[in-house]
């Protein structure tokens, strides 16, 4: 196991909720956490409401002051997982950093020779915002830097699957996430992404598996909102 963990104080009350949720992974039956890294605090930027107004002026995105309270200040969120217990097996991973070093890290190359104008442009504007190096997939949710937006598109790109359109805001991802735990493929759940179809069984399975699993282990959270979804989908 890699661990690595870091004793902050006055954390806000979703950084709270992000180690609440490692501790619930490392306590739960079934699962065996390999890497857990919660990195320090970035102290220099202030509260929510200094960040938020850097956000304005270093890259002209005014969000609306409802996202502030999943403001999230750790340099690196890091878990990797897998869950394995009577015959049922799936990972999880997240790795996440503060919205003004995502915001201001260029992603690596995502375009393809084949990628059409729009495609290229799309990508250019994509800032990770949460990816899986350890499962090495190269999937990667991203958050859209587009001028003068107060609520930026949040996007999914798949190498296996393509790219897709998240029916959540910033907040609503990290929120997920403290349900899902970082499930593989949980994003599809938010997506227009045929998950009927035979290309999408590996990610179906994991969702059928979380959806199975996680109600019993975590009773604490509501699954039934992403049950409906995936059945909506299916």
């Amino acid at each position: 196991m890699i661990f690595e963990y870091v004793n902050v104080t006055k954390m806000t009350e979703f950084e709270e909720n992000l180690v609440a949720m490692l501790d619930e992974l490392r306590d739960a039956p079934g699962i065996e956490v390999d890497i857990d890294n919660q990195g320090d605090i970035a102290h220099e930027f202030g509260d929510a409401e200094s960040a938020f107004q850097l956000v304005a002026d270093w890259f002209d995105m005014p969000l609306r002051p409802s996202l502030q309270r999943c403001y999230m200040r750790f340099s690196q969120f890091w878990c990797h997982w897998r869950y394995e217990a009577q015959g049922v097996a799936f990972p999880g991973e997240m790795r996440m950093s503060y919205l003004l070093a995502a915001l201001g890290t260029p992603t690596p190359p995502l375009a393809s020779a084949s990628s059409s104008t729009s495609e290229q442009q799309l990508y250019e504007q994509l800032r990770v915002l949460d990816d899986r190096p350890e499962s090495g997939t190269g999937a990667l949710a991203a958050i859209r830097l587009q001028p003068s937006v107060d609520s930026p598109e949040i996007w999914y790109y798949d190498p296996a699957h393509g790219t897709f359109k998240m029916d959540v805001d910033y907040c609503q991802y990290l929120d997920a996430i403290l349900v899902t735990k970082g499930t593989s493929g949980w994003q599809y759940l938010f997506t227009e992404a045929p998950l009927a179809s035979r290309e999408f069984v590996g990610p179906v399975t994991n969702l059928k598996s979380m959806l199975e699993v996680f109600p019993e282990v975590f009773p604490a959270h509501d699954y039934e909102p992403l049950r409906q979804r995936l059945s909506e989908r299916l």
